[in-house]
């Protein structure tokens, strides 16, 4: 799990760091960048409806899996503070301190239990953002990125870089162990003095410092792998079946394409040994040879690199 920054995102979907050349992409290539834009295939090989529950079963799957377990003391500990902050609020002093001292008292077992213990889960909230434009479209928002860079339009700015997420995006919300515990302290210490200001404004800072932690799992990623385990399932012995196998390939290349331009990953080597392992099974398909062994390898390697980039 780890804190993303957008802007970094931004960055790189702007090619700042250079990718890689394909056999069937249109490369673009100034003195900062390499862009890389392939045609929208016109077929899917599939249905949208079938690709999308996929798409879903494997978001859901995905959170399942990443979804930070809540920690219940920390919870409470949280549930306590803002019963404190009532209770002052009230001119209920002594029920304020009693309320932080209990606070206090689930934190320190959360610590005598994991003494290396630093972030408190307290909250998990998933958020979806699906990018419904293509390269062509992302194209346009880089060059309105870099203008409002060079105009020193930060609003605009903030605006089209929002506009480059498709994503599950899994936000938890952590109490710092170091300092939450001390800062009830302080803020019973306030009260005891009779500093009822001091205090109400200790515990309000507490609950505004909790930590916002993100994990992003591209769904331009989770499509190529659905569209490859569906060609995979696929027997092209015949030129129709060939014809949609075909098609499920270049849509999952468009789709890995389409998640390194949105600044997924560094511009990974992988998306270019992914891409020449499509172009691989193609010819396969093509020739009417053996390629599962090429498809296990393909779903497996991508499975891999997905983890690389949400982790």
């Amino acid at each position: 799990m780890k804190i993303t920054n957008i802007f970094l995102a931004a960055l790189l979907a702007m090619g700042i760091i250079a990718g890689c050349n394909r056999k069937t992409e249109k490369v673009e290539t100034t003195q900062a960048s390499v862009e890389v834009s392939m045609e929208k295939p016109n077929e899917l090989g599939m249905g949208m409806d079938s690709l999308n529950a996929k798409v879903q079963s494997k978001s859901i799957g995905e959170i399942s899996e990443r979804k930070v377990k809540l920690i219940e003391e920390g919870v409470s500990a949280i549930e306590i503070t803002h019963e404190a902050l009532t209770a002052i609020e009230g001119g209920n002093k002594d029920k304020a301190i009693e309320l932080i001292e209990k606070g206090v008292g689930k934190l320190e077992v959360l610590l005598v239990r994991d003494p290396y213990l630093v972030l408190i889960p307290i909250n998990n909230t998933i958020k979806t953002e699906d990018f419904q434009g293509d390269l062509e479209s992302i194209k346009t928002i880089k060059k309105a990125v870099k203008k409002a860079i060079e105009d020193d339009y930060f609003q605009v700015l903030r605006d089209e870089i929002a506009k480059l997420g498709s994503e599950v995006r899994i936000e938890t919300v952590s109490i710092p162990i170091l300092t939450y515990p001390d800062a009830l302290k302080l803020s019973a210490s306030f009260l005891e003095d009779n500093e009822i200001d001091l205090a109400k404004e200790t515990l309000q800072t507490a609950l505004n410092t909790l930590i916002i932690s993100e994990q992003r799992i591209p769904l331009p990623i989770l499509r190529a792998e659905s569209l490859l385990e569906k060609a995979k399932t696929q027997d092209a012995k015949d030129d129709d079946m060939k014809k949609e196998v075909l098609a499920l390939l270049d849509n999952a290349e468009y789709q890995l394409i389409l998640a390194e331009e949105l600044g997924y990953g560094n511009r990974d080597k992988e998306y270019k040994e992914l891409n020449d392992a499509i172009s691989e099974i193609r010819k396969t398909v093509k020739s009417n040879s053996a390629s599962q062994g090429l498809f296990d390898k393909i779903i497996e390697k991508l499975s891999t690199f997905k983890d690389k980039i949400i982790a």
